[in-house]
């Protein structure tokens, strides 16, 4: 990898939320975010930004049919439908704008931030503080 680069690691809110038999996938997007935090530290001199998206839940065949496969799950897609931010599922192009912008110039400065949960559970950051807008992210990404 050149120095330089931009890695984006693919983490879920699932890695710092409690859903109910979740605790595998959970702890590995847990560890996810993790290696994040621990490269930006060991490829700073390199200039290698490290950063994770962690999505709400997303409108794909997988997790569709996931959720339609059991009464608990059918339950969780109206809990997401009904009480998340967007009152919708995303998109996988909506999430793509944001990774198109970390992996730009334009987040030359952006590092070891999670930008996670738009629409369903909103914040935008890490550690608690922000550092992203969604405005930015769809703007300069769309450039």
């Amino acid at each position: 990898m050149p120095d330089g680069a931009s890695i984006i690691l693919n983490a879920s809110i699932v890695g710092s939320k409690g859903f109910a038999a979740t605790a595998c996938y959970s702890a590995t997007k847990a560890a996810v975010r993790s290696f994040a935090r621990t490269w930006t530290t060991d490829l700073k001199d390199r200039r290698i930004r490290v950063n994770a998206v962690s999505p709400g839940p997303i409108d794909t065949p997988g997790l569709n049919e996931l959720l339609a496969s059991s009464a608990t799950g059918q339950q969780r897609a109206k809990d997401d439908r009904r009480h998340g931010a967007a009152r919708r599922l995303g998109r996988a192009d909506e999430i793509a704008k944001a990774v198109a912008f970390l992996a730009s110039d334009d987040s030359s400065y952006v590092r070891d931030r999670a930008v996670r949960g738009w629409g369903h559970r909103p914040s935008v950051g890490g550690g608690g503080r922000p550092c992203l807008s969604r405005r930015s992210m769809s703007s300069k990404a769309a450039r």
